[in-house]
């Protein structure tokens, strides 16, 4: 059955206690309404329910649940009532707020949106089921809209309105379709009030406050904040909650997200500081509490103390990375004294090559001799060049700046600079010769970058 048009639907406002009596009464000759709330969180910790939608396939009420809120309860009987369908949108969130506001639970619930996943349909969304089933569309400017006003604006009762007078048609059609797709049967619709009833079952839970809960909202905003930073972050975020449940205000009224970050990340040192980072919109509680908040964050920073030298060598870091100039190609064999030679291939004859010493560590082949395996394990000696000087301080920056020097130079550069002769490479088995192999001097192990380069160019011309 096509629904009635708006116009032609009679509407009441219900806000006394008789009316909802006889409102009671009325629906309990119904076998479906349809059902919405219209809730507001943005004054309030835990947020309250405004407005209840109901609408029968003949009539629309309106029921003010601010005035009427210690009467609520008087709609129980027709909430729990197995024989009557109450029809919800995305119900999740409806059905907590009933139970924490007025002590009610639904039985017998077909939520629409749920019905929507299991169709696959394009959207879930109820915007595009009026749209699509019904021709209508919703004006999304109220949906954000102070439904604690009273009295309640035309354009909002309107908007109220329309979320609940298709319902009952919606769910004609939606319950239609479930059967086609299941040959005629209710299998699908089964499912759908199985799904249905999972989200009535839910419970409500009075939110309690997680001392780590911050590090949830870093993670999400794929921020990163230095150990300094996340101490005042953790900080404001207690203050931030703390304040919420004194003054009865949500979240984002003490203190949006946004200017939680940027207070942790820029360190306000006093009040003014405070408001500074906050403008151009300074919250109405940080601006009265702009001292107390300075003194979170001071306490952060010196919770976070032993952690100042990292965030000032990291940032001191980023600084010299930022400003450090990448080199070309050539660039980079200059300041490593690898002068290619373009005849040869090689080395430029100008300058001798640069020695290798090889780590004690890394002579044996002894797989039960333990060594590290990272690149960075090696010990290296630049040998004596036009760029040795030049060449030995970039490795030294390079070497300084990962952390790793000690590790990398040490015993060989030591050894080196004293004289010391390098020890000699511990023998290994050489294979036979196969016929027509190249003579000794050809397979000779080579003893420097140079003969390397050169052995290289001999085996590319010979292949």
């Amino acid at each position: 059955t096509e629904p009635l048009p708006m116009d032609d639907t009679p509407l009441t406002w219900v806000d006394t206690s008789a009316q909802l009596q006889q409102l009671c009464q009325v629906l309990e000759g119904c076998t479906e309404i349809g059902v919405d709330l219209e809730h507001h969180s943005v004054r309030s910790f835990q947020g309250f329910t405004c407005l209840m939608q109901i609408s029968s396939r003949e009539h629309d009420y309106l029921v003010d649940t601010i005035q009427l809120r210690g009467h609520m309860h008087m709609l129980l009987g027709v909430f729990t009532n197995p024989h009557i369908t109450k029809i919800f949108h995305g119900s999740d969130s409806d059905v907590k707020w009933l139970q924490r506001d007025f002590g009610l639970y639904i039985v017998n619930l077909f939520d629409t949106g749920q019905a929507a996943r299991v169709l696959e349909l394009p959207s879930f969304s109820f915007a595009y089921l009026l749209e699509s089933l019904c021709g209508q569309s919703s004006d999304k400017r109220y949906q954000l809209a102070d439904w604690r006003l009273r009295p309640l604006p035309l354009e909002l009762i309107q908007y109220a309105r329309m979320d609940t007078h298709f319902l009952p048609y919606i769910y004609d059609q939606l319950r239609q379709t479930l059967s086609e797709r299941a040959g005629g049967g209710d299998k699908l619709i089964r499912t759908v009030l199985s799904k249905s009833s999972a989200v009535s079952m839910q419970e409500y839970q009075k939110e309690v406050f997680d001392p780590n809960g911050y590090t949830l909202l870093i993670s999400r905003s794929g921020k990163a904040l230095t150990p300094t930073q996340t101490a005042v972050f953790a900080k404001l975020y207690a203050w931030r909650d703390q304040t919420a449940r004194d003054k009865d205000e949500s979240h984002h009224y003490v203190l949006p997200s946004t200017l939680l970050f940027k207070l942790a990340t820029s360190l306000p040192k006093d009040a003014a500081a405070v408001l500074e980072a906050c403008r151009p919109s300074v919250p109405p509680l940080v601006r009265e509490a702009a001292e107390r908040v300075a003194e979170i964050v001071a306490s952060g920073l010196a919770e976070g103390g032993d952690s100042m030298a990292v965030d000032l060598a990291h940032a001191q870091q980023t600084k010299e990375l930022g400003q450090m100039a990448v080199p070309d190609e050539g660039e980079v064999y200059v300041q490593a004294a690898w002068v290619l030679d373009d005849e040869e291939g090689g080395l430029a004859s100008g300058a001798p090559p640069p020695e290798i010493v090889v780590a004690e560590q890394n002579k044996t082949l002894d797989s039960s001799v333990p060594g590290p395996s990272s690149l960075f394990a090696r010990q290296v000696t630049v040998g004596a060049s036009k760029g040795d000087a030049a060449s030995r301080a970039k490795v030294d920056q390079i070497l300084s700046s990962l952390g790793t020097f000690p590790a990398l130079t040490g015993a060989s550069v030591a050894a080196k600079e004293n004289g010391a002769a390098e020890p000699e490479a511990s023998a290994r088995a050489q294979p036979e010769k196969e016929e027509g192999a190249q003579d000794d001097a050809d397979t000779e192990m080579p003893k420097s970058i140079n003969e390397i380069f050169k052995l290289s160019n001999q085996n590319r011309r010979r292949n």
